[in-house]
């Protein structure tokens, strides 16, 4: 039916924000600048990746042909970008600040993130986390940040880099919701011996969850992973 965010919650030095819903400026930013979306001058409308168009809206966040401002009014300009990944399940970008600083936003899937970030700065139930999340069929995007010195050579930086040493900032929590006739087209096909798989680039336990709440799995089903 769509995708909505449902939640972001942001965490560093091994626990979580006591707010669940509470977004950091590091997150804030990285929403805002963390991403491949560009921006119809006549109409203003956002192009791109649906979790990147919504993850945005959600940051609150102002795109200007000059760069980016985000909700606290701090400006940020995009000076090095990297595609995501589907080997590293990562995307990256750095920016540079109004004070002239630089700093590097990555996104990516939880354990791939948790791997490029220095284990202190991790939540210590971050995979018990990840595994609920999962469980409830949320689709869960991680950040991390990390500064960089300023007078670095961008045209040199690669992207291993970037992506190291980083520090744990959050995760995003999406939900795409079934469309309504989806379990009824779903017990028409089975009705009529057709079988119905999900092939999916989510965790496992997600695909598992809408597999039940389509109806493809039924409710009690016993699952071996």
């Amino acid at each position: 039916k769509g995708l909505d965010l449902i939640s972001v919650r942001s965490g560093s030095r091994r626990q979580w924000s006591e707010k669940e819903k509470n977004m950091s400026e590091e997150m804030a930013t990285g929403m805002a600048v963390c991403h491949t979306l560009t921006r119809f001058k006549d109409s203003g409308e956002f192009v791109g990746n649906p979790v990147d168009r919504v993850m945005f809206e959600a940051s609150g966040a102002m795109m200007g042909t000059q760069g980016t401002t985000d909700k606290n009014g701090k400006e940020v300009a995009v000076v090095k970008h990297f595609d995501f990944d589907y080997h590293r399940m990562t995307q990256s970008v750095v920016v540079r600040n109004s004070d002239n600083s630089l700093t590097a936003y990555v996104k990516g899937s939880g354990e791939n993130i948790k791997k490029v970030c220095s284990q202190e700065t991790v939540p210590s139930d971050f995979d018990s986390i990840l595994r609920d999340s999962a469980r409830q069929g949320i689709y869960q995007i991680s950040m991390a940040c990390k500064n960089i010195d300023a007078d670095t050579d961008l045209q040199r930086l690669t992207r291993d880099e970037v992506e190291s040493n980083l520090s744990f900032v959050g995760v995003i929590n999406f939900k795409n919701t079934l469309r309504e006739d989806s379990p009824s087209v779903i017990r028409q096909l089975k009705e009529g011996e057709v079988q119905s798989i999900i092939v999916t680039g989510d965790s496992i336990l997600t695909g598992i969850c809408i597999g039940k709440e389509s109806g493809i799995l039924s409710e009690n089903c016993p699952v071996l992973v």
